[in-house]
């Protein structure tokens, strides 16, 4: 006599959304990303605020706020709320603030567009005036969508004269996909780390300074990708220069994503140090250049730097003196500049040089030729 096994169901998971978001767990995301009313947008106020919730999630994530995993639901704790200022929440919530639509369509790539979407950025090209660039920017996008969808062959004619329409040579998602950041993460994630950075670096509690490092750093590393486009006969992308005000508004955020999707989170914490540096050197007063330098620059070489050895030599800090050398040669010649040592070591004669260059060359052109010394731009 045989027995059939029975086939043991499991239980749907509960729905965490009557739960405060710091108790999720990995699964109960899943949970909610799976959601029918998820996976259909934001476009109704269910699937929105599953929408909020999944972002306040990765945020919390990215900062290293995470509940460890729970053996059973029921042992789910609601813990108490951190008191967190009201800058810094107010920062948050813009961080993670849904864009326009079709903004948010233009940060992926055009061949990963489903057909809605790709009407939904024909129409508001529609709506765009005349020689406006971002009109010809998303013109160009739905070029790319079409040439993917259908490649690039010749239209064809039938014998009446009638155009034949092409066949689909290429798959095109029937889904709409995430916005990812350069190096395959989602954009969230990329949000939360860039944001965890600023937060770090907030003066005394005030974010104004440390946004305004950020804006000055996506503004740097623009204006170096606009020079690259150009070189290689490309359009730059149709986006004015960020106010750096150090209020982080819609056009911050969506500055932070572009350079997200196009250079990836590590490229824009490379800028943001640049920023910082920029934001000292046009300060009149490098008195704090080793600790900046210690603060925004060393992080982001921690292989080239002997723990072991306090005294050991900085590349960063090299960098630094062969671009004050570098400047200092052009500007006053071989007579009027006395070389410093590149010993990778701040002295003395690194911040005298240093306050002479920033004064002679610009906050700027100091910025520049840094970050190129450093291998950033």
């Amino acid at each position: 006599m045989t027995h059939s096994k029975k086939k043991i169901r499991r239980p749907r998971p509960a729905d965490p959304m009557h739960r405060p978001v710091v108790t999720w767990t990995a699964d109960d995301v899943r949970t909610v990303m799976n959601h029918p009313d998820y996976l259909a947008g934001e476009n109704t106020p269910s699937g929105k605020a599953r929408f909020e919730k999944v972002r306040d999630y990765f945020a919390l994530e990215a900062i290293g706020h995470r509940p460890p995993e729970p053996e059973t639901q029921d042992q789910v704790q609601e813990p108490a709320s951190a008191k967190n200022s009201p800058e810094q929440e107010a920062f948050r919530q813009a961080l993670f603030e849904a864009d326009d639509p079709v903004e948010e369509i233009a940060l992926k790539p055009a061949r990963s567009w489903t057909e809605s979407e790709q009407e939904q950025v024909a129409r508001k090209t529609l709506d765009l005036p005349s020689g406006d660039p971002r009109r010809e920017h998303l013109d160009a996008m739905r070029h790319r969508w079409f040439s993917h969808r259908y490649g690039d062959d010749p239209v064809k004619y039938g014998a009446t004269g009638r155009m034949i329409d092409p066949e689909p040579k290429n798959w095109i998602p029937a889904d709409s996909v995430e916005v990812e950041a350069s190096d395959g993460g989602p954009i969230h994630k990329g949000l939360g780390r860039i944001g965890a950075l600023v937060e770090r670096h907030a003066e005394k509690g005030s974010f104004a300074p440390s946004i305004r490092s950020l804006q000055t750093g996506l503004n740097i590393l623009s204006d170096t990708e606009s020079e690259r486009r150009i070189m290689a006969g490309e359009p730059p992308e149709p986006f004015d220069a960020l106010k750096e005000d150090g209020d982080f508004g819609p056009k911050s955020r969506l500055a932070l994503k572009r350079a997200l999707t196009n250079l990836g989170p590590g490229k824009v914490e490379e800028g943001y140090a640049l920023g910082r540096f920029r934001q000292l050197a046009g300060s009149g007063d490098g008195a704090s250049l080793g600790e900046e330098i210690d603060r925004s620059f060393a992080p982001l070489f921690p292989g080239a730097r002997n723990r072991s050895n306090p005294d050991a030599r900085r590349v960063e800090i090299e960098a630094l003196q062969t671009t004050l050398n570098d400047i200092g040669r052009k500007e006053f010649g071989p007579r009027d500049w006395r070389p410093i040592a590149e010993d990778g070591h701040i002295g003395p004669g690194t911040l005298a040089a240093f306050n002479r260059i920033a004064k002679v060359a610009g906050p700027q052109r100091l910025t520049r030729r840094f970050g190129a010394n450093l291998g950033f731009l």
